[in-house]
């Protein structure tokens, strides 16, 4: 065999064994890319605040959570005209469009408060000095604008309310002052109502 052949055999197997090496090495960015599980976060922003209003929920500013593209939650405070409340909410967006479409899910609970001002007559501004209820809402939701910033959103749906009414007797005797009868006692009476709701609002995403 010539020095030659020699050199060129040595040179190939040099190049193969580099070849080999670099195929195995440590820093190949493909071994160094993270695992993507179903339970990572999604690459949207994650972070946001929402303002809304509407009937029958009143006014509420919300931290909003979005985990994943198709999940979003808030949790924040209500008003209404006669006192505040609490709520929690969870939206499905099954994609994303120029209009984005939502299905919405949200509840709450409203504490006492007093709403006699609203009414004119005497019995019921005495069942109205004393308010609370809960409610569940579900609605269809429309959104415009961005998914990574800014968006706004109009919602429609069906609202279901439990309150309960108090001082009954005291209810009965101020809406009947000539009566000669009185009621000893009476106890509080379980409300339900399920009515329309419609609300609209602005949600921006802060991170």
């Amino acid at each position: 065999m010539s020095l030659r052949t020699s050199l060129f055999l040595a040179c190939a197997l040099l190049g193969a064994s580099a070849a080999r090496a670099d195929t195995q090495s440590p820093f190949d960015p493909a071994l160094d890319r993270p695992a993507h599980h179903w339970y990572s976060l999604s690459d949207v922003r994650h972070v946001g605040l929402q303002l809304d209003g509407g009937f029958p929920g009143g006014a509420g500013l919300a931290a909003v959570f979005r985990p994943y593209r198709a999940f979003r939650f808030d949790a924040g405070a209500n008003y209404d005209l006669a006192g505040f409340g609490v709520r929690a909410g969870a939206s499905y967006i099954p994609f994303e469009w120029a209009v984005t479409p939502t299905l919405n899910l949200e509840g709450g609970h409203y504490f006492q408060g007093d709403a006699s001002k609203f009414s004119n007559d005497a019995a019921a501004r005495v069942l109205l000095r004393q308010v609370q209820h809960d409610f569940v809402t579900t609605s269809v939701g429309l959104e415009f604008g961005s998914q990574q910033r800014f968006v706004f959103f109009l919602r429609g749906g069906i609202s279901w309310i439990w309150s309960e009414a108090r001082n009954v007797r005291e209810a009965i005797a101020a809406g009947n002052p000539g009566s000669s009868s009185q009621l000893v006692s009476a106890g509080n009476v379980q409300l339900f109502a399920r009515t329309p709701s419609v609300s609209l609002g602005f949600l921006l995403f802060v991170y």
